[in-house]
């Protein structure tokens, strides 16, 4: 069965290496027959955290938003490319996920890091909010 996955990469750097890794595994989602994105902070370019998208009124929201927000609500899993940016996430992967809610209980997987950091940087990314199935390769 194919699962619609996400996979979230942040960092807005010009000579950023994370891409690559990111690349690689939607390229080796979609060979075993998943059906994976890739969600590129920098391409989606959404503003700096004013709002919220469960703020905005019915279709009031900006369409990058709206677009983003259909695809989260429909993903089976999320994968996030996390680099570490001074024991944090990325500045960019931080505020795309800080404009949504809808990230619901589902399966997270952290690239590459410890266990123990990725609990920490997905908590970072979720608002510690719910809980979520940590994994990492």
């Amino acid at each position: 069965m194919a699962h619609k996955i996400l996979v979230f990469y942040g960092s807005y750097r010009s000579d950023r290496m994370g891409i690559r890794l990111a690349n690689f595994i939607v390229a080796r989602l979609r060979a075993r027959g998943d059906t994976a994105e890739l969600i590129d902070a920098k391409d989606v370019g959404l503003p700096m955290l004013d709002r919220m998208y469960k703020e905005y009124p019915p279709g009031s929201a900006p369409r990058a938003m709206e677009a983003l927000a259909s695809k989260i609500r429909a993903a089976d899993a999320f994968v996030f490319i996390v680099g570490e940016y001074n024991w944090g996430v990325q500045p960019g992967l931080k505020n795309l996920t800080d404009h949504f809610l809808e990230f619901e209980v589902r399966i997270a997987l952290s690239f590459p890091e410890p266990l123990q950091l990725a609990e920490r940087r997905l908590l970072q990314l979720r608002g510690g909010a719910t809980p979520t199935t940590f994994a990492n390769a």
